[in-house]
C-alpha cells in the first residue's frame, strides 16, 4: 500500500508542478511590476490626435514641471502646460478615469508653435480623457480621437 501511496502521491505532485506553466510564472511577475499610476509621476512624451503623432524632445520641456502630471492626493492633480500651471480634478475605478475642472491658472503664452499647439490640445482634451493603461512603464491616457503616452518622470 506504501508504494501505491507514494505513486499517487508522485502523480499528484508532477500533476500540480505540470499546471504551473512558465506562464504562470511570468503572470504573477507582470502583477507585481505593475504600477499604480497614482504613486508616480509621469512626463508627457507624445500626442496621438486624429492618427497624427506629435513626440515631445527635450527642447520641449521650458521648465521642469513642464508637462508632468502628479496625482496630488485622492482626487487632484497637477498637469503643467509649457509654461503655465495646470490642476484639476479626477476619479479612478478600474481602467477608467474621469478628469474634470482642468484649467490653466496662469496665462502666460509660449512662443514655439509646437508648444501653442500640444497646449492647446492639452486645454481641449484632458477633461474628455476616460481611461488608461500601463504598458512598460508607459501611462497611456485615452479620449475619443486620441491619447497622451507619458512615461515615468522621476524629479530630482
Amino acid at each position: 500500500m506504501s508504494f501505491l501511496s507514494s505513486i499517487f502521491s508522485l502523480l499528484v505532485l508532477s500533476g500540480f508542478v505540470s499546471g504551473c506553466s512558465d506562464d504562470d510564472t511570468q503572470n504573477i511577475t507582470n502583477d507585481q511590476t505593475v504600477t499604480n499610476i497614482l504613486d508616480e509621476d509621469w512626463l508627457l512624451a507624445s500626442i496621438l490626435v486624429e492618427n497624427e503623432r506629435t513626440n515631445l524632445s527635450e527642447n520641449d520641456y521650458p521648465k521642469e514641471m513642464s508637462y508632468v502630471l502628479r496625482f496630488a492626493d485622492e482626487s487632484n492633480f497637477d498637469f503643467d502646460t509649457s509654461v503655465n500651471a495646470a490642476r484639476g480634478t479626477y476619479v479612478v475605478e478600474g481602467d477608467s478615469i474621469d478628469f474634470t475642472a482642468y484649467q490653466e491658472l496662469t496665462e502666460i503664452a509660449p512662443v514655439d508653435p509646437k508648444l501653442v499647439r500640444i497646449d492647446e490640445i492639452l486645454v481641449m482634451e484632458v477633461n474628455n480623457i476616460t481611461r488608461y493603461s500601463i504598458n512598460n512603464n508607459e501611462l497611456i491616457l485615452y479620449w475619443e480621437g486620441g491619447q497622451l503616452v507619458f512615461k515615468k518622470y522621476n524629479l530630482q
